[in-house]
């Protein structure tokens, strides 16, 4: 005989009940909320409603880089900027890049995979400077066959928790022979004022048979995070 036959009569409207189940057997009990309210514990509904605030701001994230992620297969980035995202709220009290340092939007092939990157960042004033050596001796064992490439240098900036607050610039490299005589690839970008910002690197390589390259020839990485917001803005309620 199952449980279900043993059930003695629900004892008000089956709505309102739910049937425990024990080691003893089982019984009814009102459903939760039925007298009042149901309260999660205050630790429990608080980091909800934040991983709610930082799931959006994610998606906000994600789907303005989405040009820049063309040719890419980013996988579970978006999981791993939620996370992140949700570290840098609980550390300084508002969104910004800080945790994204280092972050590479293709984790299954990285930029270092193919290229070893001997860059140099610099940052004066409200300015950053990238000078990156190119030549044969970057390549890494992956990145033999790459005989061009271009840089991107993106900066992104502005407010993750509004619709629309986010914003972009873009610098481009011409197409670099990889070749063994070195060359200096430069480019610079100016940084926004009172605004969180961080400065992705974006690599495009072409095989050596002139074609575009496969997607593993492609990849995107956070090289720099700074800025912060106003006083009291990227905030979020929480109580």
């Amino acid at each position: 005989m199952s449980d279900v036959d043993n059930r003695p009569p629900c004892p008000g409207n089956p709505r309102d009940f739910v049937w425990v189940r024990t080691r003893n057997g089982g019984h009814w009990r009102h459903k939760r909320g039925t007298y009042k309210k149901a309260v999660l514990n205050h630790v429990l509904s608080t980091n909800a409603r934040l991983t709610k605030h930082t799931n959006d701001a994610a998606s906000r994230l994600m789907n303005h880089l989405r040009p820049h992620l063309e040719g890419m297969q980013p996988g579970r980035s978006y999981v791993h900027v939620a996370g992140r995202l949700k570290q840098a709220y609980k550390q300084n009290g508002a969104f910004d890049f800080s945790k994204l340092l280092d972050f590479d939007f293709q984790k299954e092939c990285p930029l270092r995979a193919f290229l070893d990157l001997n860059a140099n960042i610099a940052e004066n004033g409200n300015r950053v400077q990238l000078d990156v050596p190119v030549s044969r001796r970057m390549l890494n064992v992956a990145g033999q066959d790459i005989t061009q490439l271009r840089f991107q240098l993106i900066l992104v900036y502005g407010d993750v928790t509004q619709d629309g607050g986010l914003n972009d610039s873009m610098h481009e490299s011409d197409l670099l022979s990889v070749d063994d005589q070195e060359q200096c690839c430069s480019l610079s970008v100016e940084l926004p004022e009172a605004q969180p910002w961080m400065l992705l690197l974006r690599l495009s390589c072409l095989h050596n048979d002139g074609s575009d390259a496969l997607r593993q020839r492609h990849g995107m990485r956070v090289i720099r995070v700074g800025g912060s917001a106003p006083a009291g803005s990227q905030r979020i309620d929480l109580d």
